[in-house]
Order: C-alpha cells, then structure tokens, then sequence
C-alpha cells in the first residue's frame, strides 16, 4: 500500500496535467461562469425572442421560408448579361484599386469627434461589415449578446461531432481591433432620437442581474437575423430542440449520445427501443435537410461501432407540411436531394452476415411529405391527421420569423407598412440596403428585405 499511494498520486497528477494542456483554448485563464449568470442569459434571450404573444395565423403570415411567388423566383433566376458581370467586376477592382493606393492619414482623428457606428449583431452580414470598416474614421461599437461569429452551415455537422464548435466560430473583437464590443440584447431603437436601448447581464461575485444602458449612434447597421417560428403549435418549445446557435448543437450531441444509452439499457422492448430510437425532423428546409444528412452518416458510420445492437431500431422521419423538401429551390435540386434521402439504408452490424442482418438494407429515412404537425407531446407527434409518431428525438427545422425588436420597428415606422405584404415582419430597404422611413438606418441579413428583390431567408 505504501508504494501504491504515491504512484496513484503522481498518476493523478499526470492526468490533470494533461487535462490542462488539452483544455479548449476559450477555457484556459477565464473564470466559468455561474448557473445563475447562464441562467439569466437564457432568460434575456427568450424574452427578447418571444413571439408568444401573436396568433398562430399572424405567426404563419410570418414565415420567413414561405415560399416565392413564381414572378420573384422568375426575377431572382433570370441571367445577367455577361458583359453586365465583368463591367461591374471591373468597377469594383478598380475601386478596390484606388481607395487601396490612398495613404492613409498621418493619425486617426480623435474618438470624441467621430461620427459613431453602431452595428447590431454579429453574424455573416454584421462580420463582413465590420471587418471592411475604417475604425480610425468611425466610432464603430458592435452590440450582441454573442461574442463570435458563428460559420451556420456547419452547425449540423457540429451536433453530431463532425467539426468541433471552435471550428465554426472566430471571435468578433478579431474582424477588426479598432471597433468595441458589447455583450448585450438591443431592445428597443429610437429612429428619431438616434439611441438603442440595451439588457446585459452584470455580475459582481456570485450575484448577477440584468442591467440596462442606452447607446446612441449616427449610423445603425441591424444585422440581428431572425428567430424561431413554432407557428403557435403547442408543445414545440417544450418537447423540441432547436438548430440556430452553438448552445443548440450541444444539446443536440448530447441528447443524441444519450438517448443511445438509454435505449441500450436492458429490460426494453423491441417497441420501446424503436421508439426511443426514432429521430423526428421536423421542416425539410435547407436546415432540416442538413441535419438529415449529417445524422444520417453518424448512424452508418459511428453507430456500428459503439451501437451495433441498436441498429435495427434506429430511423430517422422527416416530416414537411408542404410536397416537396427544400421548398426554395429549383426542382432538379429538390428532386435530387429527395432521391439521396430514400436511398439511404440502414447498415449492417460488424461482423454479421448482411443475409443474416437484422434490419439491413432498410430505408434508414421516412420523408413524409404533406404532414402537417398539430402537436408536439413528450414523447409522441400528433399530426394534422391525427395519426401519432412515436419519437426519441424532435427537431424543429420548419420556419423562422422576425425578431421582436425588428418586427416592433416594422410597426413604428409608417413608411415600413406598405411593403409588409412581401417583407413579413423584416425591414424594408432599399437597393443601398437603407431602411425605409429611417434615416442613418441600416439592415442587412435575414432581417431584412429589398423592395425590389425578394430574397430567401438563409
């Protein structure tokens, strides 16, 4: 025993050691923050995204993924001359060219006598404005409750352990040194007194709250996107989860590792392990598709490994209102990704005869088109026809909306109203990307709309 204690001493103190050299980089000399400090950052975020209190019909006018109508996809498909492209590529080389050969000023003018820019959110749109912007001639603060940008297409493969998180994010503050950032939620914009109202959680010790402050600005750039649209269904916030940030990715891989051990325990049906071993997807957007896919090669090339008893029961339902997936797109690409789907099977266990496989060569993927959702409880999804889908897993991909604090502006601001038909509850602006009927205002991203030229919602 004597010489047993200090070899399990030292061998402990290698395995911290080593912990400690493998520590994420984002973890190493900050201090982890209290549940009570995550706490009421989760609490900010949902108040601040919080569509409760609209009818489900206003919710379905909404949605930002509704399809276009064949005179928008006509006019976003038409093909541009191909003198027009290299005119227009030639003028921004040009322009790049010159603004590049100037010299720049001998000292950045002093701060107090900037005009001050003011730029919301910090996603694809917001990143690539900052990091083009001249911080030695604009007092450029950035207001967002998320310190980083965040690379959205890898998002799926980041839930199922394909890419690590730190592989999809870049810190903000690294688009430009020259600019501040602000941990906070915009909560309210005064167009005609130019300041923003701002929620952060603010700590001292172990005690936290949420403080407010205000902002003003000469120039507002809203970049904020868009939040989740449940469309009223009941039971979607409670029972489903969700793919829009990095905190989502993780609950994801989480739940996934777990409802594996869970159904590998004993004393379960055949029954109960199908249940359990479902994954419902609900919307067959570009999101839902995605995670399809990635999940789909998770079970064909990770479960047989660690699960191979399990993979009879496993399947994978997506379940889409409309009759066809990826709904914005041509019909070649929704054909094309509809064939991929069906064909993917469920593979055989390691070892076995593929004869003899339980389960082998079964479709691993139900699209279930035209299935509406009208509820979501614990542990099953009650569609529009009444018919129930037992699941382990529910993932809610079928539409996104306006934020709050976008979709409040869009009422304030009388010039916003009339393009509402098309815009749905996002900023009308102009081809300078300009917010109708509010000067020194901005919007780019899913949060806003060209007069002129519908986009999709990414």
């Amino acid at each position: 025993m004597g010489l047993l204690a200090p070899l399990l001493v030292l061998t402990l103190g290698r395995l911290v050691a080593g912990f400690t050299v493998l520590a994420p980089r984002s973890h190493r000399g900050q201090v982890l923050r209290t549940q009570v400090e995550d706490d009421l950052r989760e609490a900010l975020k949902k108040k601040n995204e919080d569509l409760s209190s609209l009818t489900q019909p206003e919710l379905l006018e909404l949605d930002l993924n509704k399809e276009l109508s064949p005179a928008a996809l006509a006019k976003l498909t038409d093909e541009r001359p191909f003198a027009s492209l290299i005119f227009s590529k030639a003028v921004e080389a040009l322009d790049d060219l010159y603004f590049g050969s100037l010299a720049p000023d001998d000292a950045p003018a002093p701060r107090a006598t900037r005009e001050k820019v003011v730029i919301l959110g910090s996603g694809w749109g917001s990143y690539a404005f900052v990091s083009a912007l001249d911080a030695d001639k604009y007092d450029v603060t950035i207001v967002s409750p998320r310190n980083y940008f965040l690379f959205t297409p890898m998002l799926a493969g980041a839930a199922v352990g394909t890419v690590e998180y730190r592989s999809i994010t870049q810190p903000i503050r690294e688009a430009n040194p020259g600019v501040d950032y602000l941990e906070a939620t915009c909560t309210d914009i005064d167009t005609d007194k130019k300041v923003i109202s701002c929620e952060a959680v603010k700590c001292a010790g172990t005690q936290c709250e949420i403080d407010d402050f205000s902002v003003p600005y000469d120039h507002l750039i809203i970049g904020v996107g868009a939040t989740v649209n449940t469309f009223g269904i009941p039971g979607v916030m409670e029972h489903c989860n969700f793919l829009k940030q990095i905190e989502d990715a993780a609950q994801l891989r989480r739940g996934i590792g777990n409802i594996f051990e869970r159904a590998n325990v004993p004393g379960l049906s055949d029954a109960q392990r199908k249940a359990a071993l479902t994954f419902a997807v609900i919307g067959a957007g570009p999101t839902g598709v995605e995670f399809c896919g990635e999940l789909c090669d998770f079970i064909q090339e990770d479960v047989p490994r660690f699960y191979p008893d399990l993979l009879p029961f496993v399947r994978v339902k997506l379940i889409e209102a409309s009759d066809r997936v990826l709904m914005a797109f041509d019909d070649a690409l929704q054909q094309n990704a509809l064939e991929v789907l069906e064909s993917r099977r469920v593979p055989a266990r390691p070892g076995s005869s593929v004869a003899g496989a339980a389960g082998h060569g079964e479709p691993l993927v139900e699209v279930m088109l035209k299935a509406g959702v009208k509820e979501v409880k614990a542990e099953e999804i009650v569609l529009a026809d009444n018919t129930s889908i037992p699941y382990g897993m529910a993932v809610w991909a079928a539409g996104i909306g306006p934020l709050p604090l976008v979709l409040d502006l869009t009422k304030r601001v009388a010039a916003q109203e009339a393009g509402q038909s098309v815009a749905r509850g996002r900023l009308v602006v102009d081809k300078w990307l300009r917010v109708k009927g509010a000067p020194g205002v901005w919007s780019i991203g899913d949060c806003a709309c060209m007069e002129d030229r519908n986009y999709p919602a990414t």
